[in-house]
């Protein structure tokens, strides 16, 4: 292995940690604000903009069979973005917890199909038992208390069914950028292939959600504070896909993934507590404990995947 991996390591935590606070305050700021649709249109189109311009510089203007692939694969992740915002306009705190399903399926479809179950340890394996367990009882305590405050407003089947969504999708997006297809594709033209596709279900999202949001909210989207703030948060999404995809080809798979499910844990509760009061107070002693129960298990699965 080359002598330069432990700093190629060092420099991936650093920046998908960079990143994750940063979309964590930017996205949860942009899902407040609603019209969630209209923002992914805005957002997929600056994240294509940048495709565009990184595949330019790199002269990687050219569509071959692995980019249709590709864009396919597009067309899917942005579902799994609306889905995502869907989830964490109900809680960012409680969809950090959920959260690690993408990576946790993504991780199943390795070991199975890849042959990586053998990288884990008794450890390990109790550690994903302890997410399993947390992310359980979390969902169970949180509908019991609702349902005993006269609360249930369908929050909490809301947000597994649109965390579902996403956890499929993008667990399977991110067990697809290990395969030789997307491997052998340069960096710029994986992002500008997914960022098409993207771009696309955006598109296709905010014309038949247009109706529907235009009654739900009264006052228009400020585009003035939205365009920029979505460009802040495009930047960090397009850097995190290529400093995963870079990472991809230099560690097995149940390296990196574990990583990433304790940063997207972690990262997002803090950004939560410094900054959102609501989401600070939403959750229980009982709650927290809980959460705190899955960051353990998260972190004992990192440690032990080699």
């Amino acid at each position: 292995m080359d002598a330069n991996i432990p700093l190629m390591g060092i420099l991936f935590v650093g920046i998908v940690a960079l990143t994750n606070a940063v979309a964590s305050f930017t996205q949860k700021v942009a899902t407040d604000h609603g019209w969630q649709s209209r923002q992914l249109f805005i957002l997929y189109a600056w994240a294509l903009t940048i495709a565009l311009v990184i595949a330019a510089v790199r002269s990687q203007l050219i569509w071959n069979v692995a980019m249709v692939q590709i864009f396919v694969i597009g067309i899917a992740n942005a579902y799994g973005g609306y889905c995502q915002w869907k989830a964490i306009q109900i809680s960012m705190i409680r969809n950090s917890l959920f959260g690690v399903m993408p990576s946790l399926f993504s991780m199943a479809l390795a070991f199975v199909l890849l042959g990586e179950a053998k990288h884990l340890t008794s450890l390990a394996w109790s550690g994903m038992g302890i997410c399993a367990l947390a992310v359980a009882v979390f969902t169970i305590s949180r509908y019991v208390r609702k349902r005993k405050e006269h609360q249930d407003d369908g929050s909490t089947l809301a947000l597994i069914q649109y965390i579902a969504s996403y956890a499929v999708i993008w667990g399977i997006t991110g067990f697809l950028l290990k395969t030789d297809v997307v491997q052998e594709l340069d960096v710029a033209q994986f992002m500008l292939g997914m960022y098409c596709g993207s771009f696309v279900t955006a598109t296709t999202l905010m014309i038949l959600l247009s109706r529907q949001e235009r009654e739900k909210h009264d006052a228009p989207l400020d585009l003035k504070k939205t365009i920029p703030l979505l460009g802040v948060l495009a930047v960090c999404i397009v850097t995190w896909v290529g400093v995963s995809y870079f990472a991809y080809k230099h560690f097995f798979f149940v390296m990196v993934a574990p990583i990433t499910m304790v940063i997207t844990t972690v990262v997002p509760v803090i950004i939560s507590i410094l900054f959102f009061k609501k989401e600070r107070n939403e959750l229980t002693k009982f709650e927290w404990a809980v959460l705190s129960m899955g960051i353990l298990g998260i972190v004992i699965l990192a440690l032990q995947l080699k």
